[in-house]
């Protein structure tokens, strides 16, 4: 996560940089705080193990300190216990925000775009229910993202 600031501040956007600080009463800068956001989007269908199995291995992903992730689950009209897995990580921990969604239009594409119009992050990640993730992998895209926007 980004730094917090260990006294009372208030947020301010420096236009010059582009980039959202922290000040203190005194006006200090204390520090920069993370602006950029992803977004995970996982598409399923009546894959509620594959999907277990993949948000085991995105609980345990490696954050970054210069950007915010979160989760959403796509469930394509699934009719097994999907949404039972879904609710369990969501209740247990370990995913940032998550976070599931139905689209009874059946098909990938309407998956996707359904998980498109429910985000807003500033980036989009679309991982498959059955991709087992390295630890690493949020950190690395996340620093990728970050260096490509000048943080």
């Amino acid at each position: 996560m980004a730094e917090q600031p260990s006294e009372a501040y208030v947020t301010k956007f420096d236009s010059f940089s582009n980039r959202l600080f922290a000040w203190n009463g005194a006006g200090q800068k204390l520090c920069r705080l993370a602006m950029t956001t992803l977004d995970v989007i996982i598409c399923t269908h009546n894959r509620a193990s594959e999907l277990d199995r993949a948000l085991a291995a995105l609980a345990t992903q490696r954050g970054s300190d210069c950007l915010f992730w979160s989760a959403l689950v796509v469930d394509n009209g699934s009719t097994d216990n999907t949404a039972d897995v879904v609710e369990a990580w969501r209740t247990g921990g370990g995913i940032p925000d998550l976070r599931r969604v139905v689209e009874l239009k059946a098909g990938l594409t309407a998956a996707h775009r359904r998980g498109v119009r429910e985000t807003n992050g500033s980036s989009i990640a679309f991982v498959d229910d059955d991709n087992l993730l390295a630890p690493d992998w949020i950190h690395s895209l996340a620093e990728a993202i970050c260096a490509f926007q000048g943080w």
